[in-house]
């Protein structure tokens, strides 16, 4: 079993959920993440999505859709420019919310990420994502061989491209090169763009 959620208490009102990726049982022990903090007090949470490489956006637009009101959480335009639209009921979670990204973060997490942002649902801290915003398809041919092509791109609901760009995080934070070259010695305590969410959400 491979374990894609990670989660704790931060402070008495800040929880705190990691998600590796989006992914086999992810969805699920998401939500069994915010049930639980939600239990032990939390008030307002924590969302790390850095150096998550994405996975099934059914799965990012699903949380999105638990996070925001009625709203655009990511559109799809074709070659053609035929565009399909993802939307969000007005059922909400209303804690308040900072997203940690960063060069890693992509495609379904930067699909999340641009869904808050554009909404105003989240302040997005730390670097720049990767920019992988496109839709790949797979076509089985005659002789046993398969053709990949691109297919179509996502649009955060402001209209923006992700593809190639990325999204640019509200407040950009970067980690200290000496984290960076070592990650194994990253803690709370000296996790640059974790602390500025934590004093973004205590103000």
């Amino acid at each position: 079993h491979i374990t894609y959620v990670t989660s704790r208490m931060l402070t008495d009102q800040i929880g705190y959920i990691k998600i590796d990726e989006f992914s086999g049982s992810a969805l699920e022990e998401y939500q069994q993440a915010v049930d639980q903090l939600q239990q032990q007090g939390m008030q307002s949470m924590v969302l790390d999505l850095r150096d998550n490489p994405g996975g099934f956006v059914d799965y990012a637009v699903e949380i999105a859709d638990e996070l925001l009101p009625q709203a655009t959480v990511i559109s799809v335009r074709d070659k053609n420019g035929n565009t399909k639209e993802y939307t969000s009921d007005n059922d909400m979670m209303e804690f308040p919310v900072a997203v940690l990204v960063n060069g890693n973060s992509a495609s379904a997490s930067e699909i999340l990420t641009a869904a808050l942002q554009d909404n105003g649902r989240a302040t997005i801290i730390g670097e720049k994502t990767y920019g992988k915003g496109i839709i790949q398809s797979h076509f089985n041919l005659s002789w046993g061989g398969y053709l990949k092509l691109t297919t179509a791109s996502y649009y955060s609901p402001n209209g923006n491209a992700i593809h190639e760009i990325g999204v640019t995080p509200d407040i950009e934070v970067s980690l200290p090169e000496t984290l960076q070259e070592n990650p194994s010695s990253l803690t709370d305590q000296n996790d640059t763009q974790l602390q500025k969410a934590i004093e973004v959400l205590s103000q």
